[in-house]
């Protein structure tokens, strides 16, 4: 078979997702997402009587914690199919990369498995994320030091 009747045969096969509705229901993935943690944030603010900051805290561990339960579940990757990147740009797409190559390794153990796979899809982020803030840190204390920003 040579590569034009291959590229053929998989051009006929290929699943095609519609754009419209794929971005659609990203919309409405993360959109329902953001009302469930702002409803959250609220709670904790006008009845919980915590803090702003507070109330944004409890409001990310409970969406974050959910997120996590339905990772274990095996139910956030099936919703993640139909919501796509509405569930996967959040907090809670972290918290899916962070835990699902842990569940996948643990029969190898704690250590070898759990802890070794749980970083291996969101450690490049995290590195980045150190080295970038440190960067923009001593940018930031040069700027100082030179008079240009206060602190």
């Amino acid at each position: 078979m040579n590569i034009v009747d291959y590229k053929k045969i998989v051009s006929k096969n290929k699943k095609c997702k519609n754009k419209i509705f794929s971005s659609l229901f990203a919309f409405l993935g993360g959109g329902t997402l953001g009302i469930i943690s702002q409803a959250l944030s609220d709670f904790g603010y006008y009845i919980l009587h915590y803090s702003k900051e507070n109330s944004y805290a409890f409001a990310t561990l409970i969406v974050v914690s959910l997120a996590c339960l339905l990772t274990i579940l095996s139910f956030y990757n099936d919703m993640a199919q139909i919501f796509s990147a509405g569930l996967f740009v959040p907090t809670t797409g972290f918290a899916n990369s962070v835990l699902s190559p842990s569940i996948e390794g643990r029969d190898e153990g704690l250590i070898r498995g759990v802890g070794s796979k749980m970083f291996s899809l969101s450690g490049s982020v995290i590195g980045c994320g150190i080295f970038f803030c440190a960067f923009v840190t001593i940018i930031k204390y040069i700027l100082f030091l030179l008079g240009v920003i206060s602190l």
